[in-house]
């Protein structure tokens, strides 16, 4: 089929690798104390991280560079907006967030990223 061989050949592009964490409640049953821990949900997902660069030109015509970092998965996985997600891109790893809500496609879905500071 068309569709199969149109993934195939676009996950044959996915060299990264990435985990997905959560906050979840927790409830220590010895102090009873609920709490939030981080949880990984997904570990070593296939993917591909692709970077794009764009110049913009303010009313000063100061240059200006802005970067948009764009995670490739498969459209199945289902990942929270408030998630942290860490790629491993060429050797090194690096904790994300999401910056919006997916792009879900027929054969992949796209996650514009941003640097991760802290959980939502």
């Amino acid at each position: 089929m068309v569709v199969d061989a149109a993934r195939k050949a676009i996950e044959s592009l996915y060299k990264d690798r990435c985990d997905v964490y959560e906050m979840q409640k927790s409830r220590d049953e010895e102090t009873k104390v609920t709490s939030e821990q981080e949880v990984k949900v997904v570990e070593q997902k296939r993917c591909r991280l692709s970077y794009q660069t764009a110049t913009s030109v303010d009313q000063d015509k100061v240059p200006h560079q802005t970067q948009t970092i764009l995670l490739f998965l498969e459209p199945e996985l289902t990942i929270k907006p408030s998630s942290k997600i860490v790629v491993e891109h060429c050797g090194v790893r690096t904790a994300y967030k999401m910056s919006g809500k997916p792009a879900v496609h027929t054969n992949h879905q796209e996650i514009v990223l941003k640097l991760f500071d802290k959980y939502a």
